[in-house]
């Protein structure tokens, strides 16, 4: 019985061990690229590199006239110019899109780890507002919306308003969510505490919950709403990566009326 006892409990800290050293590579699911891959990408998704190939940030999607530019921060998998869904959306009514990457995405070099993440974020919001001029508006989708979240954290007025999409209040409670059996709050290492890093942020919110989101749970985002309260929120039917097809028909034009054209005469309201 001993030998038994011993043995799981040795199973369970190899366990704990490998999630300790692993979780950088469970949390970023990175794809890479070449250089060719970049520009065969930007092709296809008409798009352009921006700010340049040799200082590659994301891909840039121009319509006839801007009233604003619209960053996007994307999910923990696949690539910027995966997301060339927003430019679709935006660009049409009005809106310049930039389709950020991250360091240790694509061409990109660098560590995924939040402190990188979220300065990087940082800068490339400034260079965004030194080139195009405000209004600049954020989205963040799941890890997106974290990693934006972060980046405003210690500088709020770098954007004007902000849509979070399917996003958690705090990774340590997602992780302790997903991993009951594993002490995951003391094994996260990335903080990403959305909640706490929009305490300062005094532009306009929206946040966009998936009905049968699989991956961050509601309660989650019911977290991050008491910490928000006066953020607008919309509900889309379908799962963490299948609401673009559950959206309202009106939801976009909504966004770019009530969130981003009216960020300074917002009413709080819930629909």
């Amino acid at each position: 019985m001993l030998w038994l006892l011993g043995g799981c409990v040795a199973l369970y800290v190899l366990v704990v061990a490998l999630i300790w050293f692993a979780q950088e590579r469970l949390l970023y699911l990175a794809p890479s690229h070449t250089a060719a891959d970049v520009a065969r990408l930007a092709a296809v998704t008409h798009t352009v590199v921006w700010p340049s190939a040799d200082d590659f940030r994301g891909a840039l999607a121009e319509p006839a006239r801007a009233a604003g530019t619209v960053v996007v921060f994307h999910g923990n998998a696949g690539s910027a110019f995966d997301r060339v869904y927003y430019a679709s959306m935006l660009n049409p009514r009005g809106y310049r899109v930039l389709l950020a990457e991250y360091p240790g995405y694509g061409t990109r070099p660098g560590r995924t780890r939040e402190r990188v993440l979220a300065a990087d974020a940082a800068e490339t919001l400034r260079r965004v507002r030194a080139q195009f001029g405000a209004p600049v508006y954020v989205i963040g989708e799941s890890l997106g919306a974290a990693v934006a979240a972060s980046a405003l954290r210690h500088d709020p007025g770098l954007a004007e308003a902000l849509l979070l999409v399917t996003p958690w209040d705090a990774l340590a409670s997602v992780s302790a969510d997903a991993l009951p059996w594993l002490p995951a709050r003391w094994l996260t290492r990335d903080a990403y505490d959305t909640a706490s890093n929009l305490e300062a942020y005094r532009g306009a919110v929206g946040i966009l919950r998936a009905l049968d989101d699989e991956v961050i749970r509601p309660v989650h985002t019911d977290r991050l709403l008491r910490a928000l309260p006066h953020a607008q929120v919309w509900s889309a039917r379908g799962g963490h990566n299948g609401w673009p097809d559950g959206l309202p028909g009106d939801f976009w034009d909504e966004v770019a009326l009530r969130l981003l054209r009216g960020a300074e005469r917002i009413t709080p309201s819930r629909s």
